[in-house]
């Protein structure tokens, strides 16, 4: 009998041990933070905005990319602010060739779409 009850005894030690054991995480490799770091930072967003915009202004060409700026990639939409709204009814007559360009240059973007927004706030001097 004694010795059914110190084995219970030890077997219900044995449970608390391991209710009690704490479990660690393993520490994040340098692979794995990096991504983490650049994303927090927004690193990798100030080089996609730069690479959409220098993108734009090589599709848009001279003559609207003065009136015209490229802003966020959202869902697949680039957002493109424009003077006035007889620049956006002429880009809206472009958009699918401005898209097709875009598209070449920025194959990565998968964009589905571009949206047009009047602010002639952001272009005064």
């Amino acid at each position: 009998m004694t010795t059914d009850s110190s084995e219970q005894e030890f077997q219900q030690a044995v449970r608390l041990i391991e209710q009690r054991r704490i479990y660690f995480r393993r520490p994040s490799t340098p692979a794995r933070l990096i991504p983490k770091i650049i994303a927090s930072s927004g690193i990798g967003n100030q080089q996609a905005a730069s690479e959409t915009a220098a993108a734009w202004q090589q599709v848009a060409g001279t003559q609207w990319s003065t009136c015209s700026l490229a802003g966020l990639v959202r869902r697949g939409h680039l957002e493109v602010t424009v003077t006035d709204s007889m620049v956006l009814q002429q880009l809206t007559f472009q958009q699918t060739e401005l898209l097709n360009g875009m598209n070449r240059l920025l194959p990565a973007a998968k964009l589905k779409g571009i949206r047009f927004r009047v602010d002639p706030s952001l272009f005064r001097t």
